[in-house]
């Protein structure tokens, strides 16, 4: 059952998470294993109400369902359903190989990531919107669905709104330093946290002043409009809503992400998520307004083509690194 259950883990360990703080452990147990949260990874400045932390949650439980059926391993599963942190969060059981690898599929698992760069050939075909319009319709779950959004109005819409709330958050004292934390110049060994390559910045000096231009708030301004200028530099959005806007449901929107993420990225495109529109003060109504829905936002993702050569992918820990004997050990 351990080596099902690590099988299972090393595909997973590759979901995202916000600022890839991989606010995750596992520990095994005779009949599978158990998915509990890291504390010392839940951002207290960041992420204020938890969403970004539940968000991670559902990549990392949808990641690993997905994992597993594409390894051909079966298996139950069973997801809390409040906000308590000292608790499983998730139990997967009764591990058994039932049928082949879908090599392709665990593949574009092991591949996924967040592309955060510059898109190529934004433009859509018709017959590449019919297909991600049909990707969208299946990926929707009981609480939760996802919109795309291709229209300029809406594309304008997200872009301003995330500017603006790019600009408010890096004025803040105390989330520009949680962040700049977790920006590391690209000769960091570290294997938590984004390395400067992975946000654009391919030199060893460049990656370092990331960090420090965002400790001290320099360069606010240039920040924003680059982050509201890589959405109209995409081919498309799409936005995930939730009937709820509690624990509940930030964790199945995580699952939707993670599930979107997962098909644009079967379908050749990149894709990376935008929070600012989410949580900066009422801006998510604005954008729920023009999408008609009545529905909470609780993620977006832009996509598009991205160039054939894709930054190296951010560091994730190891199978061995995520697995404690038991839980809060170390």
């Amino acid at each position: 059952m351990d080596i099902l259950s690590k099988q299972i883990i090393e595909l997973a360990r590759s979901a995202p998470s916000l600022h890839n703080t991989q606010p995750w452990y596992f520990v095994l147990n005779p009949s599978g294993f158990s998915l509990y949260i890291d504390r010392q990874y839940v951002l207290a400045d960041g992420d204020a109400l938890g969403r970004e932390l539940w968000i991670s949650i559902g990549a990392m439980i949808e990641c690993i369902v997905q994992s597993a059926g594409a390894l051909g391993i079966d298996m139950s599963y069973s997801i809390k359903n409040d906000s308590t942190l000292d608790q499983p969060v998730a139990s997967f059981s009764n591990l058994e190989v039932k049928g082949r690898q879908d090599l392709k599929k665990v593949q574009a698992i092991s591949d996924r990531r967040s592309f955060r760069g510059d898109f190529v050939g934004a433009t859509l075909s018709s017959k590449q919107r019919t297909t991600l319009q049909e990707a969208c319709k299946a990926l929707a779950l009981s609480r939760t669905h996802a919109h795309l959004a291709l229209d300029e109005t809406t594309m304008h819409l997200v872009a301003d709104l995330t500017k603006r709330g790019m600009a408010m958050a890096l004025q803040d004292e105390h989330f520009s330093s949680e962040l700049s934390k977790f920006v590391l110049p690209n000769w960091s060994k570290a294997r938590r946290g984004m390395h400067g390559r992975v946000l654009g910045k391919s030199g060893a000096l460049s990656s370092w002043w990331e960090s420090f231009s965002i400790a001290h708030h320099i360069g606010i301004s240039k920040k924003a409009h680059a982050e509201q200028a890589s959405i109209l530099d995409s081919a498309g959005l799409i936005l995930i809503t939730s009937t709820g806007d509690t624990p509940p449901f930030w964790l199945e929107s995580g699952r939707l992400y993670y599930g979107a993420a997962l098909a644009l990225q079967t379908l050749g495109y990149a894709s990376s998520t935008l929070a600012a529109t989410v949580e900066a003060g009422s801006f998510h109504e604005e954008v729920e307004a023009q999408i008609g829905t009545k529905e909470r936002l609780q993620a977006v993702l832009r996509f598009g083509k991205a160039p054939t050569r894709m930054p190296e992918k951010s560091a994730r820990l190891s199978v061995d690194e995520l697995i404690r004997s038991q839980p809060n050990d170390g």
